[in-house]
């Protein structure tokens, strides 16, 4: 905005004031969204959820249909939480097998849309070993070991 007047108290306010509502409206317009928005924001650690039950907790996000974590562990026959946010509009879960073939469940946790939404499965953890984690959704891509130790 260019003001064309003497140096007086007013015209300079009115640059002022009008340079103020510019930077304004464009600091607004940086932090708006737009209908070309591809979702929520992923939670991050400091926005994870609470868990409901005491004992360990692990989490695990799921977007773009990926995990971010491809490993994950725990201590052996002791209860345990897995919070788990779905950023996806897509469905997914978190389901335990014992090995890749996933013929034999350890845990299936229940399938949920997003995007935002979170769920908690509580369970007690297997035997030592390692084990075979994956969204039943999209099996070849949403995969990890669980490690019980």
């Amino acid at each position: 905005m260019i003001v064309h007047c003497p140096r007086s108290v007013i015209c300079r306010l009115t640059a002022v004031l009008g340079l103020s509502v510019t930077l304004a409206l464009v600091t607004l317009a940086a932090c708006g969204g737009d209908s070309s928005d591809t979702g929520p924001t992923p939670l991050l650690p400091l926005d994870r959820p609470s868990p409901t039950h005491d004992g360990p907790v692990l989490y695990l996000s799921a977007q773009d249909r990926q995990f971010d974590k491809d490993k994950i562990s725990a201590n052996a026959n002791k209860e345990l939480s897995i919070i788990v946010v779905n950023n996806d509009a897509a469905p997914h879960n978190v389901a335990i097998y014992t090995n890749e073939l996933a013929e034999e469940e350890v845990f299936v946790g229940e399938t949920f849309s997003g995007p935002g939404e979170v769920r908690e499965y509580y369970f007690v953890a297997p035997d030592e070993g390692d084990y075979f984690f994956r969204c039943d959704v999209h099996p070849t891509t949403m995969t990890g070991t669980f490690q019980v130790d």
